[in-house]
């Protein structure tokens, strides 16, 4: 087995003396495809696929036989481990490491994704394959959800003078005003001087 560090870093065969030698990236590409790791393994998915559903169905028929119980609890470890392997199986379809056919790997991606996880196959398809377009780019991340937080303000600049002081921006933890009506946190055992709001 070559050395894949070594294959990175050989200077390609047809390039003069000072010429860059481009991407790094090719020659990897070349070192993994010629060691048959990028090969389809569909005999290892179908034994795979066949035993986390055989423990997924045994999981399910487990809670159903114990019933409204507290011991079901103990399958949820289980549970969790084989629901994360079934959005393993939907990751590696979506990447058509499976099967060569779009059919074949629509339908498992769709049983894995939609069926089992209850999750919109197609969607994170189209979201995961654009967030592998524009790796490291943080302004082109289509998995973000939410809106990007804000900036705070520099710490090390000076406070204006019309700001109040700590102790007047807010009342202490526990106790405040909402609506005009004093309220105290259920957490805090209120004291002599702190209102209730209560007759």
């Amino acid at each position: 087995m070559p050395d894949t560090a070594a294959a990175v870093a050989e200077h390609p065969p047809g390039a003069a003396v000072g010429q860059s030698p481009g991407s790094g990236f090719a020659p990897l590409l070349r070192v993994v495809r010629n060691q048959g790791l990028l090969e389809r393994r569909r005999d290892w998915y179908a034994f795979t696929i066949t035993v986390n559903a055989l423990f997924l169905t045994a999981i399910v028929t487990g809670v159903v036989l114990l019933g409204d119980t507290w011991w079901t609890t103990l399958l949820a470890p289980p549970l969790a481990v084989f629901s994360a392997r079934t959005a393993f199986m939907g990751h590696d379809v979506g990447h058509s490491q499976i099967t060569a056919g779009k059919r074949a790997g629509r339908l498992i991606g769709l049983l894995h994704g939609n069926l089992l996880l209850g999750m919109s196959y197609g969607w994170w398809n189209d979201k995961h394959n654009r967030h592998h377009a524009n790796p490291n780019h943080s302004r082109s991340r289509p998995h973000r959800l939410v809106p990007r937080r804000p900036q705070l303000p520099d710490r090390t600049s000076p406070v204006p003078e019309h700001a109040p002081a700590p102790s007047e921006a807010r009342p202490a933890a526990g106790t405040g005003t909402l609506s005009g009506a004093s309220w105290v946190s259920p957490m805090r055992k209120p004291d002599s001087s702190t209102p209730t709001g209560r007759p």
